[in-house]
């Protein structure tokens, strides 16, 4: 049975990659690359063009608790956290690096505290001073944490202070007014206003990408270092997708007709068409069905502005491109004999066949209402430039 500290510590994984997606949007660095369980939580690198590289160390710490925060001064935490950075620089003195190291959580630090303390200390006098209370604090610490407590007092006073030059705690997720990560991210993300209620949805898609691909690097036993491209890749990938599942047509059966069907009066066109030659009502209801839909639809969608007129226009242009084309061939395959009844009904079930479904611009289709319905809505308009007939007897000619 998982115990309420495991689901704490898979909470407390989980906000890494929150927060090294945050620093992976909120970066405008092309050569930025972020590491997972690297050097640290997260640490982000950034080399410039003169050979140098921001480094900044990030240790995310969560927290579910009502009260309190993780950084206490007595804590592993903290302190274990100090020794690391200070084991980081000692190894890897490098005169072109800038370092940075951050204490990053969900909760509020009191402004009492020693990690608050060090984050506030940037001049000589104040590090000077960071250091003392550093020494003091270590000499009172009991228990497991020590050992460690002892370690991190062992350093000189120039060991100590290139770290806590640049120590800087970001308490309330260190995101703009407080938000979590992933709603930081989010916002990062500039969906349009249309996209906005799929925000969390294409963010998920995003973080799971990061979860995959770090699984990857971990299994090779190699370390988890990434690069926005890819990323950005999916998001523009998923913004597309979903914006596409806006504009596509909607299932028949969700569709709200009500509306419209309390106007049907039964008196179009199309239908008197339908019933010159001999469509049964059960069809022709059916057909009045596909014309509302489609016309429901067609409002919905020209709303929502962002399928242009030409779209249309180009839609209804290849519909009766198609039902022309019908027209020919049944009428290059026409015998002596065939009756003009006969032939209508065959160019009405060769071009309403239910498997030729025509694309909305950029956008396919694939509820065969919407195709019927705007056949239907061709046929309905005698003075359309797409009109199309069945029946001879509809045709332009014949009324001329």
């Amino acid at each position: 049975m998982a115990t309420a500290g495991a689901g704490q510590k898979i909470v407390g994984y989980v906000y890494q990659f929150h927060r090294a997606l945050y620093r992976l949007f909120s970066n405008t660095s092309p050569s930025a690359i972020i590491g997972i369980e690297t050097q640290d939580d997260v640490v982000s690198l950034i080399r410039a063009p003169d050979g140098s590289v921001d480094i900044i160390y990030e240790q995310d710490k969560h927290s579910v608790q009502v009260a309190g925060h993780p950084y206490q001064d007595s804590s592993k935490n903290l302190w274990h956290t100090l020794d690391i950075w200070l084991e980081e620089v000692k190894k890897n003195v490098d005169p072109n690096a800038r370092r940075q190291f951050c204490f990053v959580t969900n909760k509020d630090v009191p402004p009492s505290t020693f990690v608050r303390s060090m984050s506030n200390s940037n001049d000589d006098a104040s590090i000077a001073s960071c250091i003392k209370d550093l020494r003091t604090l270590a000499k009172g610490i009991t228990g497991q944490v020590r050992p460690i407590a002892e370690r991190v007092s062992s350093y000189t006073d120039e060991e100590l202070a290139e770290v806590i030059r640049y120590i800087s705690l970001l308490d309330e997720h260190g995101t703009p007014d407080g938000i979590t990560p992933m709603d930081a991210v989010i916002e990062l993300f500039h969906l349009p206003p249309s996209l906005k209620s799929r925000g969390h949805e294409i963010y998920q898609s995003v973080l799971g990408m990061l979860i995959e691909k770090c699984e990857g690097f971990w299994l090779k036993k190699e370390g988890a270092w990434i690069d926005k491209a890819p990323f950005s890749a999916r998001l523009h990938a998923e913004i597309q997708a979903h914006g596409m599942k806006k504009f596509i047509e909607q299932p028949w059966m969700s569709l709200d007709m009500s509306e419209y069907l309390s106007k049907e009066q039964s008196d179009h066109f199309f239908l008197r068409q339908m019933k010159g030659f001999g469509m049964p009502d059960s069809l022709c209801n059916k057909a009045v069905g596909h014309y509302w839909g489609f016309y429901a639809e067609r409002v919905r969608l020209i709303d929502e502005g962002d399928v242009p007129a030409t779209d249309w226009v180009a839609r209804d242009a290849e519909l009766h491109d198609r039902w022309q084309q019908n027209l020919g061939n049944l009428e290059l395959l026409k015998q002596d004999d065939e009756s003009d009844l006969m032939f209508a009904r065959k160019l009405f079930t060769a071009t309403l066949d239910g498997k030729h479904f025509v694309n909305l611009g950029n956008y396919q289709t694939s509820n065969w209402y919407f195709t019927a319905g705007n056949y239907h809505a061709l046929a309905n308009h005698k003075d359309g430039v797409h009109y199309i007939y069945w029946h001879s007897d509809f045709s332009k000619k014949s009324s001329e």
